[in-house]
């Protein structure tokens, strides 16, 4: 008998007459048809220049093909879980180099179109938006600056109203108490007409007068008008 212990392989020996001499595992080929047909390895066994058998090395395909299968399934998931990490991550990096920035922006815009100039956008330089972003926080202080100038240049035209509304307003009353006096030692009824239409007049433009100065104090807010019937 023989012992081969040490290979790895399983494998069988015929002589030349194709009669087995031993094999290391039952149900392998121990044939050459055999062999042929299940693919497996030949090497012949040649001794002193004479052929004397055959080494029928088992080819178990099957268990390689399942062995590759295995190893292609591991290969192709390890690749599916990297590729979705890939994803993921570009994913969070265009979150946060665009779409965050980008919504901030429109956050920001919104602010702006309905008139709020008091909250900036906040600057950062690492992402494709941060130069707009400067650029849009410089437009916010300007638009603050040119209301604010707005406001004032407003504000002193309306001071300016209020204090000629003001100043008119003692010429008119002094020609309605001199009419009121003229009115009193009038002899003819054509001067008492005359008089009465100069005082109506006057007394018509000291009602307009009051009114404008005091819608111009209101729009200042510097003067509540509340309108109640005194007796």
């Amino acid at each position: 008998g023989y012992e081969y212990e040490d290979t790895p392989y399983d494998f069988a020996i015929i002589d030349a007459t194709g009669t087995l001499l031993y094999q290391s595992k039952a149900g392998i080929a121990v044939t050459v048809n055999e062999a042929i047909n299940n693919r497996d390895t030949l090497i012949d066994i040649v001794v002193d220049d004479q052929y004397v058998g055959k080494v029928i090395i088992n080819n178990d395909y099957k268990h390689v093909f399942l062995k590759l299968k295995q190893q292609f399934s591991l290969v192709f998931l390890v690749s599916i879980l990297m590729l979705f990490l890939l994803c993921l991550a570009f994913i969070l990096y265009l979150d946060r180099t665009i779409f965050r920035p980008f919504s901030k922006m429109q956050f920001f815009a919104r602010h702006i179109a309905k008139g709020d100039l008091n909250t900036p956008l906040e600057m950062d330089p690492h992402h494709m938006f941060g130069a707009f972003t400067e650029s849009f926080d410089m437009m916010r202080e300007e638009l603050a600056a040119a209301r604010y100038s707005e406001y004032l240049a407003n504000k002193s035209k309306k001071e300016l109203v209020a204090s000629l509304s003001h100043d008119i307003k003692t010429p008119v009353s002094s020609i309605k108490a001199i009419t009121e006096l003229m009115l009193l030692s009038a002899r003819d009824d054509k001067i008492g007409r005359q008089l009465n239409t100069l005082y109506s007049k006057a007394d018509q433009i000291d009602h307009l007068v009051t009114d404008m100065f005091h819608a111009t104090m209101e729009e200042l807010n510097e003067l509540q008008v509340k309108v109640t019937d005194e007796y």
